[in-house]
């Protein structure tokens, strides 16, 4: 009835996986669990190839890295279940009626989104304080919010998709570097007019990075938007879906770039030492920092 889709890569899944595989057992369902793990360390390798032993689960070992889109397109094509639930593996349970929820909406022509969110405590790194409040501030949003605009809110760390609209859409294995996958992943199936539902069924996210590395993917998701952008026949409505361009083309239109550039000449260094060595970042001052890098590159709309 459900197969339930883990990419994995350097992170420890054997207690988040071992809880899936009891709800999944209580719920008296057919039912699989595929492990995929993208060219972990060794250390890591070691400790989730334990899970092995786990009666229904597929645990695969991947030589070399792929990228995030290709290993769940390998995942999906692993699957005997109609029904694919993709989860990211730097992830926590947060009921225990978590996996009932979804099966509840199982059907064929259907795409579910749980949410997600984080440790009500902060950390106590305070090189992990960005990433946390970023999610707590700007990610943790109630069904009720995301379906305001369903596919936009979609984020692939937590949703259900019937094998069928997934086979339709897949995701894009140009795209190679981290980020925007999603977003990209929600236009294709508005395009195709497949509606995200939104339910209040999130998994926690665990996998805080520290801010140097929050920074790093930052600009790469940035990189790969405009990619996106440059590689894809996009259409107005994924403008007005992405918040970051939606900014942008406001200074474009209103002829600011060329004060925009000065001001990252002046300030972008700045914001980049507040952002990753301050206990209390400010999550304005990270919007500010994101404007003034995409404002480096040209983009036409």
């Amino acid at each position: 009835m459900i197969s339930v889709l883990i990419p994995i890569y350097n992170f420890d899944v054997c207690a988040f996986v071992n809880k899936l595989h009891t709800q999944a057992i209580k719920a008296s369902i057919p039912f699989e669990i595929i492990l995929m793990d993208d060219a972990s360390t060794s250390f890591n390798k070691e400790k989730n190839s334990s899970l092995k032993s786990l009666p229904y689960l597929k645990y695969i070992q991947l030589e070399t890295n792929v990228s995030r889109s290709k290993i769940r397109n390998l995942l999906a094509n692993e699957a005997i279940y109609e029904t694919l639930l993709f989860l990211d593996c730097d992830s926590d349970i947060s009921s225990d009626f978590y996996l009932s929820n979804y099966i509840n909406e199982c059907n064929k022509n259907v795409v579910v989104c749980g949410g997600t969110i984080y440790q009500q405590n902060a950390p106590t790194d305070k090189k992990m304080m960005l990433r946390w409040k970023y999610g707590k501030n700007r990610e943790v949003k109630t069904a009720l919010e995301r379906n305001n605009n369903p596919n936009s809110a979609l984020t692939t760390n937590n949703f259900l998709i019937s094998k069928s609209i997934f086979n339709q859409i897949k995701f894009d294995e140009t795209i190679v570097k981290y980020g925007h996958e999603d977003t990209l992943f929600g236009y294709e199936l508005k395009k195709n007019r497949i509606t995200v539902k939104h339910i209040d069924n999130p998994l926690i996210h665990v996998g805080l990075e520290n801010a140097d590395v929050f920074m790093h993917k930052t600009n790469q998701g940035i990189e790969n938007l405009i990619e996106i952008i440059e590689l894809h026949k996009i259409e107005n409505d994924f403008f007005s879906d992405v918040r970051l361009l939606n900014y942008f083309y406001f200074i474009n239109k209103l002829k600011l770039r060329p004060a925009f550039h000065l001001l990252n000449k002046i300030f972008s260094q700045h914001l980049f030492n507040h952002l990753t060595k301050s206990d209390n970042p400010k999550l304005i001052l990270f919007d500010v920092y994101k404007l003034l890098y995409i404002n480096k590159f040209r983009l036409n709309k």
